[in-house]
């Protein structure tokens, strides 16, 4: 570390900090403060098709055994494994967004020493029933009476 010292003068040291770290964690920052948004409705989203796609096997499961047509049982094991798919997708997608507020919170607490941005899965199910208020610093939820 003391031979970096020996190379780099303290004014190339903060031209490089100046230039290139600082307008890098503001394209950090930008990017993070919408991803957790989108990662959560991109886990609502899914979570929904798994339930309408199971509910569609259960469907054609009673029916290929009602009607007797085996062709039925097929598509219901498709729909029911899609199903799968779409929950496991949707579980990932809602990780995804904890792991988006819980890194742009590190940028917020380092830089801004702000209080850290509730997460959106735990705190928001619906966009109408909650607002985000941040005020001086500070993230706290508001919910609205209807």
């Amino acid at each position: 570390m003391n031979n970096l010292k020996n190379i780099i003068s303290d004014n190339e040291s903060s031209d490089i900090i100046k230039t290139i770290i600082i307008p890098n964690i503001r394209k950090d920052i930008k990017q993070l403060s919408s991803t957790p948004r989108m990662w959560r409705n991109i886990s609502n989203l899914s979570q929904t098709l798994s339930h309408i796609t199971a509910a569609i096997g259960i469907i054609f499961s009673f029916c290929s055994a009602a009607y007797g047509i085996s062709d039925w049982g097929i598509y219901g094991g498709i729909s029911s494994t899609m199903s799968v798919i779409f929950n496991k997708f949707g579980d990932y997608a809602k990780k995804e967004s904890k792991e988006r507020t819980d890194e742009l919170n590190l940028y917020l607490n380092g830089i801004m020493r702000t209080t850290a941005l509730p997460d959106l899965t735990a705190v928001m199910n619906d966009d109408d029933e909650n607002e985000i208020d941040i005020e001086k610093g500070n993230a706290t939820i508001l919910t609205t009476q209807t």
